[in-house]
């Protein structure tokens, strides 16, 4: 039997909704967000030695995980399927309703905010959601008036919830 393991835990959305058809239970996650070493100890304990795991994760990710499943008796396949590198932002149309922002780090919230700015655009006028508080605090650093929704996770339902709410 094939296992799906995402890391980190938000990353399952891409894989739900745009590689294969799972339901969110079908997929493994951290039981805690940015707790790799636990992921490792639930999935070596709960899988039968010999399974095999298709792990999705950043490109340029460190193999120490993986490596971690293997000599836990696990079958691992590495899929990069997203990266962290900055991109440049798309130009965004004018618009009289607040743009929302979904972030998952802190680590380009710098030249997000940036960008914005090159556009004309006030960072203290958008929505910021992000499913730590931690994230709230590079934010503030950013854009010190902007309004940071956090969400349990990054179901596409709490989010629509989340800003139906506004």
């Amino acid at each position: 039997m094939l296992r799906w393991v995402t890391t980190p835990p938000w990353s399952w959305f891409s894989l739900r909704v745009g590689i294969v058809k799972l339901k969110v239970e079908d997929i493994l996650k951290p039981p805690v967000s940015g707790h790799i070493d636990k992921l490792a100890d639930m999935l070596t304990e709960e899988l039968k030695p010999g399974t095999m795991v298709a792990l999705l994760e950043a490109r340029g990710d460190r193999v120490d995980f993986a490596q971690r499943l293997v000599t836990g008796g696990l079958r691992v396949t590495r899929l990069p399927v997203f990266s962290r590198e900055n991109q440049e932002l798309v130009a965004l149309p004018q618009s009289d309703d607040p743009w929302w922002f979904l972030i998952t780090s802190s680590s380009y919230l710098k030249s997000l905010a940036d960008d914005l700015v090159m556009q004309k655009m006030d960072p203290n006028a958008v929505h910021w959601i992000g499913n730590v508080l931690t994230l709230k605090e590079g934010v503030s650093r950013v854009a010190p008036e902007a309004r940071y929704h956090v969400v349990e996770n990054f179901i596409p339902e709490r989010v629509l919830e989340t800003v139906a709410k506004q």
